[in-house]
């Protein structure tokens, strides 16, 4: 079941949240593939079952191009200094996967700004998934304070509160909540606990 971010999240962050949390099946990797794209069921991209979708031919190969993305996600997650080394590697791994290139430019009609128009070199999955990442880090300030990862599911979530965020949902806050007032208890009663005395 998909859980709900803590705030609403830009398009853009949306779109790399969605793949960093998605779980891959035999039944489902075509169709996941397919929606770094456009969406499964518009007509838009038709997903035909004996035919490499995006550069994508098998679950395996899908599986492993997600795994490393969320590795990615992972570390943009876990980063604290722009100016480290980690800092400029992530910055190098992504541009190199992302392969990404301006095409032209146009309107924003709603926010009226002129922006860039992507694309990425070959228009593959693993393309795709980093470009997303790319435009999501170039388009939001500060995106590496404001991306989580919930200390009880793992998922990883969008939250830009000052405040630390711990939690991905009510649900794993009361979850979190709990488990955290049942060790307090264990802890006193092993503190009230009389020390052995030896002989």
């Amino acid at each position: 079941m998909a859980r709900r971010e803590r705030q609403d999240a830009p398009e853009a962050i949306e779109v790399v949240l969605r793949f960093a949390n998605s779980e891959l099946t035999e039944d489902n990797w075509r169709q996941v593939v397919a929606s770094g794209f456009e969406p499964v069921g518009t007509g838009q991209t038709s997903v035909d079952p004996k035919r490499p979708i995006f550069g994508v031919s098998s679950f395996r190969e899908a599986k492993e191009i997600l795994d490393e993305f969320k590795e990615t996600v992972s570390r943009v997650v876990d980063l604290k200094d722009l100016e480290s080394p980690s800092a400029a590697d992530l910055a190098r791994d992504i541009s190199e996967r992302a392969r990404i290139k301006v095409t032209g430019f146009g309107w924003d009609t709603e926010s009226g700004r002129f922006y860039p128009r992507w694309a990425t070199e070959h228009d593959t999955f693993l393309e795709a998934l980093y470009a997303q990442l790319a435009i999501a880090l170039s388009q939001t300030a500060g995106i590496a304070r404001t991306l989580h990862r919930c200390s009880e599911c793992g998922t990883i979530f969008y939250d830009r509160s000052v405040r630390p965020a711990r939690y991905c949902s009510q649900r794993c806050r009361s979850r979190g909540s709990a488990r955290e007032f049942r060790a307090g208890i264990h802890r006193r009663r092993a503190r009230r606990r009389p020390k052995s005395r030896t002989q």
